[in-house]
């Protein structure tokens, strides 16, 4: 049988229906008008109060805002917000001007803060890193961003915050992702920007228990880079890019965290004051620098470690270097380079000058360095200490044009005067052996030691060695020529002579207490020069002359210098005559004895402090009883 519904034109049922549907989705968007107005209503009535600050807010995370309001659901407009956090390692703080993010409100619910979006003007940012003690970082951390409601110096916590067990963890975890923020200041650790910047990244942190930077970066746009109140960059043009590889801070001590990050910096600066160095120089090196210059940067790091392709050069056209006795003046190039191509490759920090005054004190011509290039080798891993791996200097020229500067800058240097001229260069290889030459020249030396005075005109040559891991340097060559040589000693002038001093087998102690030891052989052509130190007399003089037929000497001595400095003549022999004895240095000054032996008599000469004392015919054990 059929209803009256069969019979109804399909079209009908549409008109029939469609009331229906209108009143179902008239009721649908009522529903949604009325969940959006309550959720404006409690939403915004939730950002305008305390309640989302305090919600947010515990001993490690901070939130606040002057405002906040959110025209649709997940979308919020902020005024002047900040964050800070703190973990074991690290403390931040991100400011916001002017800003709009979008967040999952789902799971605030779950104490998620997962911001999915943000974008943000006038940004600041500030991050520190703790530290056990302050030590020699003091400039540093002086120079560290302060952060409202952290203690400063930020230290490590002592005794360290009990650990939160998981079955009351209850801190907010924080996510935020595709950030864009025009910047007007960065400050990370010491390092100050101010100027224009984008920044872009995401990040993670879970307080006590997990943080992350995907990957992020910063283009710094010609603004002002400092440390502390001195000029590191007037105009910093940089890209830096970084990641930082999710970690647990429960297991990360110390510099740890350097472990896990991935960085570069690629661009220049201008404008910068070497005067920056100092918080690195002084503390370690008691030194300061001066001066403008600029810095090209190519820089990669990986975890922890300067990464093969790092290549950063600061150019100075005035710069120096130095402290209150010394300072180092001239054009300058410093380097820190990593070669490509090799892992762990050794990470070379270099110098190189055509030209380098020496200033000091007195009003003397102070030396001049020409040509240097100096480079040395350490391994490239910030979190440890530096190891010495390798070091080059090459053939650099020192010339002295006035000896007295010398003893007017050096505590504790003899009276020197007359000019000298001086070349060295200097490698140290991967096993720790040095070796290198050396030359220095000086045609009107005059040195004074004690009451004993020199002079003469004097040229010297070395070369040495060591071995690898060895605390002993080896003179394997040494050869001192001295022309028209004069020795004075207290009242009594030699006549002039020449001589040549050779060793090949001195060691020199490098660690403190610095000694040195070894064998001399010296040849002088003409003994009889040296007779008016040894006899007062001048008939006695030329008698003894006469008799022991003296002209040239030649003589071989084991010599020690350091605390106690000892000379031992083994032999020497000038004409028929001979000698042998022992020269000790004192704190009163020099005490020995020497026989002097013919084929007729002997001759003994005692020295003492002040004075030296010759006596006539003494017996062959002499020597002996003087001991």
């Amino acid at each position: 049988m059929k209803t009256e519904d069969d019979t109804i034109p399909a079209d009908g049922v549409l008109k029939r229906s469609l009331p229906h549907a209108w009143a179902v989705a008239w009721r649908v968007l009522l529903v949604l008008a009325a969940l959006e107005v309550g959720y404006l209503l409690l939403a915004n009535v939730l950002l305008l109060t305390p309640a989302v600050r305090a919600f947010a807010t515990n001993d490690d995370m901070r939130l606040k805002y002057d405002l906040a309001f959110s025209p649709w659901p997940g979308h919020v407009v902020v005024r002047n917000l900040s964050l800070r956090f703190q973990d074991h390692n690290v403390q931040f703080l991100i400011g916001i001007e002017r800003g709009s993010i979008d967040l999952s409100l789902h799971e605030l619910v779950s104490k998620r803060f997962h911001l999915v979006r943000v974008d943000a003007d006038d940004v600041s940012y500030r991050m520190r890193h703790k530290v056990s003690r302050v030590g020699l970082e003091g400039p540093r951390l002086a120079a560290y961003p302060p952060i409202e409601g952290f203690p400063d110096p930020p230290l490590f916590d002592s005794p360290p915050s009990p650990e939160i067990p998981d079955s009351k963890y209850n801190l907010w975890d924080v996510r935020v992702e595709n950030i864009t923020a025009h910047v007007k200041e960065v400050w990370i650790l010491e390092y100050r920007y101010r100027g224009g910047g984008i920044a872009r990244g995401n990040f993670h942190v879970k307080p006590a228990r997990w943080y992350e930077v995907y990957p992020a970066s910063l283009e710094l746009h010609g603004g002002k880079l400092t440390l502390g109140d001195t000029m590191v960059a007037e105009h910093a043009n940089l890209s830096i890019d970084c990641q930082v590889e999710g970690s647990d801070p429960r297991k990360l001590e110390g510099l740890d965290p350097f472990h896990k990050i991935h960085a570069g910096a690629r661009g220049w600066l201008a404008g910068t004051d070497l005067a920056f160095l100092d918080a690195y120089l002084g503390p370690r090196a008691g030194l300061s620098a001066t001066g403008s210059g600029n810095v090209q940067v190519d820089a990669k790091l990986e975890r922890g470690v300067v990464a093969p392709g790092t290549d950063i050069e600061i150019r100075s056209p005035e710069g120096s270097l130095g402290n209150e006795r010394f300072r180092v003046e001239g054009a300058s190039e410093y380097r820190l380079r990593v070669p490509s191509g090799a892992e762990q490759a050794p990470m070379e920090l270099g110098f190189r000058s055509p030209r380098l005054t020496i200033r000091g004190a007195g009003g003397h011509a102070p030396p001049r360095l020409e040509h240097i290039d100096a480079s040395v080798h350490v391994t490239p891993d910030l979190t440890s200490s530096l190891a010495l791996v390798g070091a080059d200097l090459a053939p650099v020229d020192l010339d002295v044009p006035d000896l007295a500067w010398i003893s007017r800058s050096i505590p504790d240097a003899p009276p020197l005067s007359g000019r000298a001229v001086a070349s060295l260069q200097a490698h140290r290889d991967a096993k720790g052996a040095w070796s290198g030459t050396g030359h220095v020249s000086a045609p009107n030396l005059s040195a004074t030691v004690g009451k004993a005075k020199l002079g003469g005109k004097g040229k010297l040559d070395v070369s040495f060695d060591s071995a690898p891991k060895d605390d002993k340097l080896k003179l394997e060559r040494l050869n001192l020529e001295i022309a028209g040589g004069t020795l004075a000693v207290g009242e009594r002038t030699s006549k002039p002579w020449s001589a040549v001093l050779k060793s090949s087998d001195i060691e020199v102690q490098t660690k403190e207490p610095v000694s040195a030891q070894g064998t001399l052989e010296l040849h002088a052509d003409d003994a009889n020069a040296l007779m008016p130190l040894v006899v007062e007399s001048p008939f006695a003089r030329q008698l003894e002359s006469t008799l022991l037929g003296l002209k040239g000497l030649d003589a071989k001595a084991l010599f020690r210098l350091g605390n106690l400095s000892r000379l031992e003549l083994v032999r020497a022999r000038a004409g028929i005559a001979q000698a042998r004895g022992v020269l000790s240095v004192t704190k009163h000054g020099p005490v020995g004895a020497f026989l002097v032996s013919t084929g007729v008599a002997n001759v003994g000469v005692r020295v003492r402090p002040g004075e030296t004392s010759v006596v006539l015919f003494v017996g062959n054990n002499w020597l002996e009883k003087q001991r």
